[in-house]
Order: structure tokens, then sequence, then C-alpha cells
């Protein structure tokens, strides 16, 4: 079934703050319409709270320090409806949203709004883009008795990467029915899973991770998803109206009603079947008028998919194909499943009545619906004109995004539906960076590698001893230079600098191969691919925030052309404590200009009005005192 935001009960509007919180509102079913077209409003007082919701208007504030009417205006690509688990069994969906001020233009001093702009400029001015991946480490405790929920050291590790699909907690799927899975089903969910991350481990081609308290390797093959062709059907009408709601305009209380005639939809359709991958649509098709999609027919049109294939993605065929289908009876039968072993194809496990994985009805289906509303058509030959018209001009970009997604977006929205889902279990998720004196110190580490448009590697050369092309050397050595810096946005309470230093995690503002204790590691897989590793971040800090300022610092390095100093370098010692992070910070003109200094302005005001201020006072304490008043501040902020 299609998924639309109007069959949702609930519809959460969600911004990030400069801590990583999420904020917004919840609105019924009956002011979604409304809501999609024009906002709502949300007060922007919110933007200068501290991290545990305190008030920073006073009479000492900055002139920038000010409360400003917003409206929340949903991004519609980001909509995705919440796990059941973790909202129970009302029929939630969750959106982001831009912060619009009231003349319309858009509120760019945001987290979020900072990294996609940066984004956008590296496109732009290099030509490159992003895959990238956060490593979450974080504890898990039971909420009754306090008692750590693993091993001793009480530490989790999973990888947050841009693999749809891969993690539990990112599943994005369309309204459906739930079933009561027998003991056979859920053992079959389970082996399928356990199957996807053993291939995921047998290939390191991109983005090495540690998954786990033990630290093994575990490698995401990026590749793996360039060769995913997913297909579904949907119905295409010739009329499908606006509802009645989506039609409607605000009006003066004094305004005469509206009359508003119900119109039906047309019972004149055409089943339209859509294959496509992370580059575009490969194949579009239409049913005739009184024809069925059976076993022989699908097969006929996977003939037609391999020629479109052998066309338009020249290796692909021989390099392998995976199909992502459904269930459905046509693709299960004997029929389908010999041709796709004669043709050599892989299918992509999916469990009966699991809807996790339905790109198109999440992604594709739901912009198409909204382009053909309020339109009407003569004939099948208009409409499927119109149709493949509309799919032909879709942008690439369009496709990767479901492909490779937003890995800050999925790892903040990770953060929030947890603590959520865990109080539902009796257990508490840990994110603070140091909760008892001998226990593990988590990190939030961010793996990167920089891709042109042919879809290489751009830090990568064979050549070079570190193996690191030339732009990958001044992209790194632009993060070596802009460290300290980063360090503050990566690492943005006092909690966190109990890790400086600490066991697996960094001192200086260096690089290295192999060495853990750095602040960046190159890492060198099997096949020769290569990503960098940034382990400033702690598993307190904001996602959005270590993803702009990285970015900002790789660019800087690679205009200026830095030079690399050499690996281990201990010449440059990191800040150890808050503020000296936040003076670094202050004092790099390059990030608080990149960032938008209003978010700059923002962060700091923030830090040293409530955390600094605040917690200055316990500074006679001894330390395992000032940890127990640190939990207080930071354990539970929201």
């Amino acid at each position: 079934m299609t998924a639309n935001v109007t069959d949702y009960d609930f519809l959460e509007l969600r911004v990030y703050d400069i801590h990583g919180y999420a904020k917004g509102r919840v609105v019924s079913k009956s002011a979604i319409p409304q809501v999609i077209k024009t906002g709502t409003g949300l007060s922007g007082f919110f933007r200068y709270l501290g991290v545990k919701g305190q008030s920073s208007l006073h009479l000492k504030a900055p002139d920038y320090v000010k409360s400003t009417n917003y409206k929340m205006l949903p991004i519609l690509d980001t909509l995705k409806p919440y796990q059941r688990d973790v909202r129970g069994h009302r029929n939630i969906a969750t959106v982001l949203c831009e912060l619009r001020h009231l003349d319309g233009s858009l509120e760019t001093a945001m987290p979020r709004e900072a990294a996609l702009a940066l984004l956008q400029q590296m496109k732009e001015e290099f030509g490159v883009g992003i895959r990238s991946s956060f490593e979450a480490e974080f504890g898990i405790r039971d909420a009754n008795t306090g008692k750590p929920f693993a091993h001793e050291a009480n530490y989790a590790s999973l990888a947050v990467t841009q693999t749809a699909g891969v993690c539990s907690f990112q599943t994005t799927y369309a309204r459906w029915v739930p079933k009561q899975l027998t003991d056979n089903r859920k053992e079959q969910r389970l082996d399928i899973c356990r199957e996807l991350l053993r291939r995921s481990k047998s290939s390191r081609r991109v983005h090495g991770h540690t998954a786990n308290a033990g630290g093994d390797f575990l490698g995401y093959d990026v590749t793996f998803l360039d060769s995913i062709v997913t297909i579904d059907e949907t119905w295409l009408h010739h009329c499908t109206p606006e509802t009645m709601q989506d039609s409607m305009t605000w009006k003066y209380p004094s305004s005469p009603v509206a009359k508003k005639f119900k119109v039906m939809r047309s019972a004149k359709k055409i089943m339209g079947t859509v294959f496509w991958d992370s580059r575009g649509v490969l194949l579009f098709e239409t049913l005739q008028p009184g024809e069925t999609i059976n076993a022989a027919r699908y097969c006929q049109t996977l003939d037609k998919l391999r020629e479109a294939i052998r066309r338009k993605l020249l290796g692909q065929l021989t390099n392998g194909v995976i199909l992502q289908h459904d269930n459905a009876t046509s693709h299960t039968a004997r029929v389908t499943q010999g041709w796709l072993e004669k043709s050599g194809w892989e299918i992509l496990p999916h469990p009966p009545h699991s809807p996790d994985l339905a790109p198109s009805d999440y992604h594709l289906f739901g912009p198409l619906k909204r382009e053909l509303a309020g339109k009407r058509f003569s004939d099948d030959e208009k409409l499927v004109d119109h149709v493949r018209k509309w799919l032909q001009n879709l942008d690439g970009s369009f496709f990767r995004e479901v492909i490779y997604s937003m890995a800050s977006d999925m790892i903040a929205d990770f953060k929030t539906a947890s603590f959520v889902y865990f109080q539902r279990k009796g257990l508490h998720i840990e994110f603070m960076t140091c909760v008892e004196p001998n226990a593990q110190r988590c990190g939030f580490h961010f793996n990167m590698s920089i891709w042109d448009s042919e879809g290489r590697n751009v830090f990568v050369d064979p050549d070079d001893p570190a193996k690191l092309s030339e732009f990958g050397h001044h992209w790194l050595a632009g993060m070596v230079e802009h460290s300290p810096a980063m360090l503050a946005l990566s690492s943005p309470t006092i909690n966190c600098f109990r890790r400086i230093g600490f066991s697996g995690a960094p001192t200086f503002a260096n690089w290295s191969q192999e060495d853990k204790k750095v602040s960046f590691r190159v890492k060198v897989e099997a096949e020769g691919n290569i990503y960098i590793e940034n382990r400033l971040p702690s598993s307190a800090c904001n996602p959005y925030l270590v993803l702009a300022s990285t970015l900002a610092a790789g660019m800087d390095g690679v205009r200026r052309k830095l030079c690399l100093p050499p690996p281990g370098d201990v010449s440059r010692r990191l800040p150890v404590c808050l503020e000296e992070a936040l003076q670094a910070l202050d004092a790099d003109t390059l990030m608080k200009s990149s960032l938008r200094e209003g978010v700059v302005q923002m962060f700091m005001y923030t830090k040293r009005t409530f955390e600094i201020d605040e917690l200055k006072t316990f500074h006679e304490l001894s330390d395992e005192e000032r940890l127990l008043k640190e939990k207080e501040y930071y354990y539970f902020p929201f």
C-alpha cells in the first residue's frame, strides 16, 4: 500500500536544536493536510535553551539572543513511520522540518541547515559528495536495578551507516496491518538479518566499523547498494482529485463558507510498474486493459529489464544484479525463480509480512501521487506519457537519497527514538560519555569518504605510501589543522572531556593508519579502498555539527592545499576542557564563517551560560563527587 501522510493518526513535526535534541510539535490527523501545506507555528525560544532545557532569555543576554516566531514546514522526503515498539499501537509518523520566518525566508542558523549548505557547497565547488557513517557507542542499564545490561564495562556499539534497511532502527515502511508472527516466521527474520550481517562483514570495500564491544571489524560494501534494483507496482488513475482537506484555504472568520463538492477518484486506471536503482529509473511499463501480472508476464518484464540494464548500466550484468521485490505470487513462482537462477541474479532477502524494504512505497510513489493529484487525463496514453516524463525529469540525487541516506539524520533519529524504546523495555540507554569512573568512555566516531560523479573515491591513490591522493592529503590536513575547534563541536559537554586522553581516545591533533589514540585514522581496506575515521566525537555530540565541522575543515584544507604533518605527530595537544575548546572555536574564523556565525554564537552562548557557569561551583569537590554532579546534569537531559 502506498504511503500517504494522511494515513497516520498523528504526525510528529521535528527539528533538532543545538544540542542535537528533538524539538517540535505533534498534530492530529485532521490537522495534517493543512500543516503539510502551510506549516505550523513554533517559538524560537528553544534555540537558546540549555542542555537541560534551562531558559536563557534574561537581562544579561547578548543582543543576538532573542525569541523569534517560526513556521515549521515539513520536509516530506524525510517522512517515515515510527516503529510500533517506540510509540505503541497508534499509527504515528515523524517528519523533519525547516524553520521558516514569518516572511517565508529560511532560518539558516540551525545545525542541520549548516550541514546541508556545506554539502551543497562541496558539490558545487569540487563536484564531489560524501559517503559517511557513525559508530554509536552507548551504555545500557536496567532501569530498576541500575545494573549494566551487558558486561561489567556496560559498553555497546553499533554502526549507523548509509546502508538503508540494514539496522532495525532505521527501517522505513508504509502503513500496514500487523500480523501475529509464528515462531517460524520470527526465526526466518532472524536468519535473514544474520545473513545480511554476514555478507556485510565478508565484504570490506567501504567503511569498516567497530560494531561491538570486542572491536570486531565490520565492513559495509557500498558497491552492494549500487547493485540493487528495486521494483514495485502502483495504480495510476485518470483522475486523482485532491482531498477536501488538501484543497482548503485559510479564510477570515467573516468569510463565507466555501462550497465543497465531493469528487470521486476515476474508475479508469492502469497498473504501472517501475524498476529503479540508485542512479535512476531503469524501466517503466504498464499493463494493457484486461492483462494481469502472472509469472510468465513477469518474466517477460524481467527480459526487458535485463536489456535496459545492459544499455544503461555498462558492466552491471557482469558485476551482478540484486533484485529487490516483494513476495507476490508472480515473484515467488517456480517459473520466475528459474529465470532468476538462469540469469545469475540474486534476490535481496525479504521475509513475509515485512514492509521494511519498500523503497518505492515510501520514496517514489508518494511524490508521484502528489504530482498526479488534481489532474485529469482523457486516455491511458496521456497519463502514461505524463508519468514517464515526470520519472525522466527526476534528478539522480532523488534516487540516491533512499539508498545513501544522510547518516546524520539516521543517527539523530536513532538517539531520539532509543530513549523511548528502551524505557518501554525497562532499560536506560546512556549517551552520556562517562557515567562511571572505571567505565568505558563512549565515542561516536564519524567515518567518511569522498566520491566524484563517476563513482570514484577521490581519497584513493594506490601509488602513495599512505594510499592517499593529493585531494585526500589536503582534506586530512585541513581536519588536523582545525581539530581543536572541531573538538568543541564534537565533544560538547564538560563530561565529554573525561574521554580525551583516555584509552582509545585522542590526545593530540594528529593522524595515523593504525593507532587508535590519534584524532583521525586513515583506514586502508583489503581491496585498496580508503576512508577516514574522525575519532574526535563523543557519544553526547550533535551529529549535524560533527558533519558540518568535518566538511568545513576538509574543504579548507583542499582550498589552501595544506600540508599533512607526519603520522603520529604530538606537537599540538588538544584542549583538555570544554572552555579551552570553546576558546579554540572562537579563534577559528574559518569554522565560524563556514557554519554560519549564528550557529557558533548559539552553541558557545548556551555552553558558557549554562554548563560552564553552573558546574564551575563544583571544582573544589573530589573527582568522584564531580562525576556524580555531572551525572545529575547530563544523564537524562530531556
